[in-house]
């Protein structure tokens, strides 16, 4: 497995051999070994390999520098993951420029059931961060991986949410998983290695570039069963990310906004373009993708936390049950659901809190623990 990485690898250095090449030319001589192991003129025979790309191969150098990164990334626990692997993003695989290789710290659970992209402008509105807590709060009982790119603005909130919600979130980089941009989420990224983790096709020796964005882009679309875009510009990493997920054949999602925000010209551009779909409510998103069985995993839930009930009132397991299929949900709600008196209800939740069944979210609103 070792000796496959250390070709797979030298064959992604080679110049003029993109992702599409590389697996192209793996997929028909059964390895990237065997690549190497050929004559320049068998190689010329190969479709597509020009002189330069043949020479470069024959003359190829730096097998010692590619040891010294496997090595690394060993000590560093990060997992290669090449394109035939069962560890990778199966979605991924199915968008024709995915990467050959990965490279994953923190968990490498890449084909959860549920996984959705977050993905926004660095120059968010107070609406547009309301939105995406939101949309992940109502995304929490279906135990959704969420994606999006670790960079200022939306992103970020997206992948905080989602650790107050104990979701499993990836960031995926563009750079190498040597260093961190920004530094300032350094913080947050080492807490969602617990949970999840950071992604990048990079290497070390790969040179920090803006042209690397797009690039980061293609996976966090390729990635996830859905994008939402949350707010974006009129051109914007945010809208590259929504287009790519439209061009892939993915479910888009929006939230439209007045037409004199700049930060919501992207969203409705997508929605007049008919490249997404408008999201009214949160809730839209799970209704939208079908993920009704959630429902049944909140009820499967119940019975693994049952000890935790057992000793709660009549009145308290109203509440718990209401929560079971409806959280988040506001006090208004509960008392309208439950008949129960808003000063005892009040009085209940608080109980409920100091007991650790529940948990009081901003705008009074309640979910289970």
């Amino acid at each position: 497995m070792q000796e496959e990485l250390k070709y797979l690898l030298a064959l992604k250095e080679i110049r003029g051999i993109g992702n599409i090449l590389a697996k192209q030319l793996i997929k028909k001589e059964d390895s990237a070994k065997a690549v190497f192991n050929k004559s320049a003129s068998q190689l010329l025979k190969i479709s597509r390999l020009s002189d330069s790309i043949v020479k470069e191969i024959i003359h190829f150098q730096d097998f010692a520098w590619i040891e010294d990164e496997i090595t690394w990334c060993e000590k560093e626990g990060i997992e290669i993951i090449p394109f035939y692997s069962e560890k990778y993003p199966q979605r991924l695989l199915d968008c024709y420029d995915a990467p050959v290789v990965l490279f994953v710290k923190g968990k490498v659970r890449l084909n959860e059931s549920k996984v959705v992209s977050i993905v926004g402008t660095r120059k968010y509105t107070e609406y547009g961060e309301r939105v995406t807590e939101q949309i992940i709060e109502a995304l929490a009982p279906f135990q959704v991986t969420i994606i999006s790119g670790l960079a200022l603005g939306i992103d970020s909130i997206a992948h905080k949410t989602a650790l107050e919600h104990h979701l499993p979130t990836y960031g995926v980089l563009a750079h190498g998983l040597n260093q961190l941009y920004p530094r300032r989420h350094t913080s947050m990224a080492t807490k969602m290695l617990e949970n999840g983790g950071l992604i990048s096709e990079f290497t070390r020796k790969d040179e920090f570039d803006k042209n690397n964005f797009p690039m980061r882009n293609r996976i966090v679309a390729g990635m996830s069963d859905a994008t939402v875009m949350i707010e974006s510009a009129i051109s914007g990493g945010a809208m590259i990310t929504a287009e790519m997920a439209h061009s892939y054949g993915r479910e888009v999602f929006t939230v439209p906004g007045r037409w004199t925000d700049i930060a919501s010209q992207g969203a409705n551009k997508l929605i007049k373009n008919l490249k997404a779909q408008i999201l009214t409510q949160a809730n839209d998103l799970p209704e939208n993708l079908g993920w009704k069985e959630g429902e049944q995993l909140l009820f499967d839930n119940f019975y693994d936390r049952k000890e935790k009930y057992q000793n709660l009132d009549e009145s308290e397991m109203q509440i718990v049950s209401q929560l079971m299929y409806n959280q988040p949900v506001s006090i208004d709600m509960l008392h309208n659901s439950t008949d129960i008196a808003v000063g005892l209800l009040s009085s209940l939740l608080l109980s409920l809190e100091f007991k650790g069944v529940i948990k009081s979210l901003p705008g009074k609103r309640y979910a289970l623990r």
